[in-house]
């Protein structure tokens, strides 16, 4: 019984040894694929190789007297000459066969090949052309492709489960992305309705308020008897029921121009109809009570009306708030984190340096965009003042959401300035800084 337990121990050990040596096969021959399809890379040896070996040969020089001198002679001239690198390769059996008398010979080769390919495909590996190559297949209809896949998923069959969470997590990104875009410009050109609107409340106060300076300056001018009637509720309907001339005076000439009490309906009428609009602005399904605010049909209870109008004013303010300082920078917190990871997998796919890591990477690269986002409100807010910054030497206005953008494209950038920000707080001028040890005389 032990007998055989210790041949199938070495049996086991046998086909372990040939897996990881079909492994090596297979990662040299995508690194000869990847090398040869690039422009920018060559299987041609360096100079700094070129001296290297000349280096090893005069401090140890080989001696083809053996026979494993004159493998260690070929498979140096061979890994030093690029066409004479491919013809070996090509020349050894796939998959490897432990019968071959040229066995230990060739694997010693292959295994020199992939350091010195690694090498000269820096800063991609073996690793990560397999890996890309897994996640290009899988980013087809999940179907591994010949060739350079096909080697990938032997020479790392580890690499299978991750590649295709990773392209199946970007392109859930990109639907996202459109998601979260079509979100953003929702909730953007809501909250721009709202502030045209509150914006457009602030222009008829101002004109009220100059109206009524006008009309108060034009009543203290008058006699008493004559500024009872003059532009009073008659004109406050543009009616001038007065044959005073002062009366005429002041309410205007219709013929002649606009007149102050024209004026005064006319801001009556902009400010209903701003806050009906701004009321069905917040709550645009459930406000049919709101319509007596209409112009057409303006209660009697004029204190009621400027509790709702008040009510809606506040409710716009509350709305413009959350959505400014919290909701917006969220979104496109988000919308800059998939941003930054869509056009570094671009890159990183382009260049074949895409590793296992990534899908856990991209996970939390969006963690940390909402993060940042949501914290942006804490500390810009979108009622004040929007930043300004000099981009190509010109000014640029930048809004509470273009800086949650940024920083969610960006989390690299505001760490370091948080980590800055925490020094100057907690660390003024280094006055924490312990004293210097001085050791005892």
């Amino acid at each position: 019984m032990s007998g055989t337990e210790a041949e199938s121990g070495d049996e086991r050990a046998r086909k372990e040894r040939m897996a990881f040596l079909n492994r090596e096969t297979a990662e040299v021959y995508l690194l000869l694929d990847f090398l040869s399809g690039r422009a920018d890379r060559s299987l041609r040896p360096t100079q700094e190789e070129r001296a290297r070996t000349l280096l090893d040969q005069q401090n140890h020089p080989n001696t083809v007297d053996t026979k494993e001198g004159r493998w260690r002679a070929d498979i140096d001239d061979d890994l030093s000459e690029p066409t004479r690198l491919v013809l070996r390769t090509m020349r050894i059996q796939y998959p490897l066969e432990q019968e071959n008398p040229q066995f230990q010979a060739d694997a010693a080769f292959l295994m020199r090949a992939r350091d010195v390919l690694n090498t000269r495909a820096s800063p991609a590996t073996g690793a990560t052309i397999a890996f890309t190559s897994l996640v290009s297949a899988g980013s087809h209809g999940g179907q591994l492709a010949e060739h350079a896949a096909d080697f990938a998923e032997r020479a790392y069959p580890q690499y299978r489960a991750s590649a295709r969470a990773l392209a199946g997590s970007v392109t859930w990104m990109l639907r996202g992305l459109m998601v979260v875009l079509i979100s953003a410009l929702v909730v953007s050109g809501y909250t721009a309705w709202g502030k045209v609107m509150l914006d457009t409340l602030d222009a008829i106060r101002r004109d009220d308020g100059a109206t009524q300076q006008e009309l108060a300056a034009a009543r203290s001018q008058m006699p008493a008897w004559q500024s009872a009637v003059a532009c009073g509720d008659h004109c406050a309907d543009g009616i001038a029921k007065t044959v005073s001339l002062t009366t005429v005076a002041i309410c205007g000439d219709r013929m002649s121009g606009p007149a102050v009490c024209d004026r005064v309906r006319d801001i009556a009428i902009r400010r209903t109809v701003t806050s009906y609009e701004l009321a069905m602005w917040e709550f645009p399904a459930w406000l049919p009570w709101f319509d007596r605010m209409l112009p057409s049909n303006i209660a009697p209870n004029a204190d009621a009306d400027a509790m709702e109008q008040k009510r809606a004013e506040q409710w716009a303010v509350a709305t413009m708030a959350v959505l400014g300082n919290y909701v917006m920078p969220i979104l496109y917190g988000l919308l800059g984190s998939i941003a930054y990871i869509l056009r570094r997998h671009y890159d990183r796919l382009a260049a074949h340096l895409l590793s296992p890591r990534d899908v856990r990477a991209n996970r939390i690269r969006l963690m940390l965009g909402v993060l940042i986002g949501g914290c942006v409100g804490l500390i810009f807010s979108g009622s004040s003042a929007a930043q300004s910054t000099g981009i190509l030497g010109a000014a640029a206005t930048l809004s509470t959401s273009a800086i949650a953008f940024l920083a969610g494209y960006g989390v690299e950038g505001v760490f370091k300035a948080l980590d800055g920000l925490i020094t100057q707080v907690f660390r003024v001028n280094g006055t924490d800084k312990p004293p210097p040890f001085t050791a005892p005389l």
